[in-house]
């Protein structure tokens, strides 16, 4: 028997004068290190309110310690009482739903959503719950169609639109999934529908567009945002800018492996060689071990006139290579280094 069982049974098997009692019992047992060693005891709550709320701040404890199959137990006890109203029935599937979603049990996640459906047909928030477990499951003709079923209650639902651009998106049909992007409100807009609707314009080639909405979102401090921003900027080969957003991140203290090296490509592909091999050599403090780093740095000081830093760097891009490309890319390098002293 699991513990969860045991804790329930032995909190039904005696009375006690008020629920607080309970709780303070429930809430020092989980409190405990060794959870195995449990002396608990207490009388039967007098009403089925306290029965309630011992049980489920049993279930919220075992959450917030992550004993998840254990709080699955205490609403599955929960569940079997009879005189629980369809309200209170209705909210412990949801709660099953969403610890199997934690889980990534999609399955009963969603076996459990639909019995909570089954009580309220009209419960959009369900509803789009389902979708986005049939989304996470790769199912998604049936997250469409959960969807679509949810949008027939709130048509003006900017969860449900998120939902269907969703499903589109992550089959790579741009065009769809931006239609419905583009129809909720900017308000519930998050970072990562922004990103979505940008990449969405991105591959459709409407680099302009992707841009226009980037701009209305970038806040100084959303540097994912700006990042992303000034890759757009080099798609179009307006470098200058770009190089202006990547220069506004390291002023605000940003400075990582991605951004270094974008940046230090700019400046090398603009021939302003002492910044570029300065980028290149704070990327290869972040990574000392990229092949194409050293590659790149090799190529730099060839241009710099210092042939023997180059042919170090090109030995080394050489021996960092882990594909047959960048091996014969490097070799040639090397090749043309050798011919260069000789």
């Amino acid at each position: 028997m699991s513990k969860s069982l045991i804790i329930i049974i032995l909190l039904f098997m005696f009375s006690v004068s008020t629920s607080k009692a309970c709780n303070d019992i429930a809430l020092s047992f989980l409190g405990k290190k060794e959870m195995d060693e449990v002396y608990v005891k207490v009388n039967m709550s007098k009403t089925k309110k306290e029965k309630i709320t011992v049980l489920e701040n049993l279930a919220e404890e075992y959450m917030s310690f992550n004993k998840f199959d254990y709080a699955i137990s205490v609403y599955n006890e929960i569940l079997k009482l009879k005189w629980i109203s369809k309200k209170q029935r209705f909210k412990y599937y949801v709660k099953l739903g969403d610890i199997y979603a934690i889980k990534r049990n999609y399955v009963f996640s969603i076996e459990n959503y639909k019995k909570a459906l089954s009580l309220y047909k009209k419960d959009i928030y369900v509803r789009i719950k389902i979708g986005d477990m049939f989304l996470k499951s790769r199912l998604y003709d049936l997250a469409e169609n959960a969807f679509i079923e949810a949008l027939k209650i709130d048509k003006n639902s900017n969860a449900v639109k998120k939902g269907l651009g969703d499903v589109f998106y992550e089959q790579d049909f741009y065009s769809k999934a931006v239609n419905y992007y583009n129809k909720i409100e900017y308000k519930d807009y998050d970072k990562e529908t922004i990103i979505k609707v940008a990449t969405c314009y991105q591959n459709l080639n409407k680099i302009d567009e992707a841009i226009n909405i980037l701009k209305i979102f970038a806040k100084p401090e959303e540097t994912e945002l700006i990042f992303f921003m000034g890759l757009l900027y080099m798609d179009k080969s307006e470098y200058n800018k770009a190089k202006a957003l990547f220069l506004s991140l390291i002023e605000n203290g940003v400075k990582n492996f991605k951004l270094c090296i974008y940046l230090a490509y700019i400046y090398d592909l603009q021939g302003e060689n002492e910044q570029a091999k300065k980028m290149f050599d704070e990327v290869f403090k972040m990574n000392p071990s990229c092949a194409v780093v050293n590659y790149i740095l090799a190529e730099i000081n060839y241009k710099m006139g210092n042939l023997n830093e180059s042919k170090k760097y090109a030995k080394k891009a050489y021996s960092k290579a882990n594909t047959i490309f960048m091996k014969a890319q490097t070799q040639k390098l090397i090749k043309f280094l050798n011919e260069r002293a000789s």
